[in-house]
């Protein structure tokens, strides 16, 4: 287990920063694609608005956090 955990985490700050990164970036990705499959369930199974809303909400928030975070990585890639 040691063996592998140290195969996968990155070694040099470079690596780890660009791992954070990534990180950073597929979080709000991985909600964004969830949400959409439920409000397609939703409205597949009727029209709940109020799971469409909360839906529709869950979805601008994920991207609003993952434009700030692309905001964030162009940023420190121009003071670079």
């Amino acid at each position: 287990m040691d063996e592998l955990r140290s195969r996968l985490e990155p070694r040099t700050p470079e690596q780890q920063a660009h791992a954070a990164r990534m990180h950073e970036l597929r979080s709000p990705l991985t909600v964004l694609v969830g949400r959409v499959q439920l409000l397609r369930r939703h409205l597949r199974g009727g029209n709940d608005s109020a799971r469409v809303q909360n839906d529709l909400e869950a979805i601008e928030a994920a991207l609003a956090r993952l434009t700030a975070a692309v905001e964030r990585l162009d940023s420190s890639q121009r003071s670079d």
